[in-house]
């Protein structure tokens, strides 16, 4: 069983605590003097008070008005802070930009004509009537057509799933993910997707993800990994993609899909298996078949308490 949150009393500011929230939303004390976050179960009298003697002895005889005083400094630095100056800037250039993305894409425009045409001739005619100081806010204005591109070059290290088929017109689409870190956590992202207008050869498909990797400045010294089917344009030893790749990049380690795996080894079960898994697969199409027979499959998952329906349903 989770423990309780321990909550902040006013009364700590006198042993120099305040208040913070960690990400994920849980409340902890932070020592307005040296800045220090401790953990929620040291939200006690005694535990503060024990830091105020041991760490700041100097301190012990300041009165509150001394504790508030560094209080509102910190509260200050915060960007979490409505006066904080760079939050307001952020806010607002955050909020223009999304302005401008939703007029380009309620005039069915291209993504990119915002970073190439209108905030070149937006800041040009800003300088031009305002002057320098004014123009020069705007810069600061997020339009960048490729956002995912500057996340992956940031995060360094990068792997990617690739994966070549066919749609309702007989056209080769070439379609690449990007796996990375972001900030605090992995993000999985569709990072492109280009024709093969002939031959879907291994060099086809490695020209098609090289170019892109030029344009866009990502380096295949980067690259930690690669994941695809078990196509031989992918596989192959002497002219596959793989082979094209760790020509430039020995180290990337390579992964075959391990749904195609399983689809592989689906067909050398034992028979008793194979027949329970073809009873598996005709009741989840004749669920999916009908939109009347997804509802009625949810409202009995929905109605017997199950949490897995939605693994079917979607």
């Amino acid at each position: 069983m989770a423990k309780r949150a321990l909550p902040y009393k006013d009364d700590f500011l006198k042993f120099g605590f305040t208040e913070i929230k960690d990400r994920s939303g849980l409340v902890r004390p932070q020592c307005v003097f040296c800045l220090q976050i401790l953990s929620n179960e040291s939200m006690k009298e005694n535990k503060l008070k024990r830091h105020l003697n041991t760490v700041h002895p100097t301190l012990i005889n300041k009165p509150l008005q001394f504790w508030k005083e560094h209080k509102n400094k910190i509260k200050r630095m915060r960007l979490d802070c409505p006066s904080n100056t760079l939050t307001v800037s952020l806010q607002k250039t955050t909020k223009a930009s999304f302005d401008v993305a939703w007029k380009i894409a309620r005039s069915k425009k291209a993504h990119n004509i915002g970073e190439e045409l209108i905030k070149p001739a937006a800041i040009s005619m800003v300088r031009t009537v305002c002057g320098d100081d004014i123009a020069n806010k705007l810069e600061l204005i997020p339009l960048s057509d490729n956002t995912l591109v500057h996340q992956v070059i940031a995060a360094n290290k990068f792997s990617i799933q690739i994966d070549e088929s066919v749609d309702i017109q007989n056209n080769a689409q070439l379609m690449v993910f990007i796996r990375y870190r972001s900030t605090d956590d992995f993000r999985e992202e569709f990072l492109f997707c280009e024709p093969l207008l002939t031959t879907a050869t291994g060099l086809d498909i490695f020209n098609k993800v090289d170019g892109f990797f030029r344009k866009n400045n990502l380096a295949w010294c980067n690259c930690v990994g690669i994941c695809s089917d078990g196509a031989p344009a992918m596989l192959g030893n002497r002219i596959g993609f793989y082979k094209r790749v760790q020509e430039v990049n020995s180290n990337v380690v390579i992964i075959h899909c391990f749904l195609h795996r399983e689809n592989l080894a689906t067909r050398t079960i034992q028979p008793e298996l194979f027949s329970v898994l073809q009873d598996v697969i005709q009741i989840v199409n004749f669920i999916k078949s009908r939109a009347l027979n997804s509802r009625i499959f949810h409202a009995m998952c929905d109605e017997m308490g199950s949490q897995y329906y939605l693994r079917i349903d979607k």
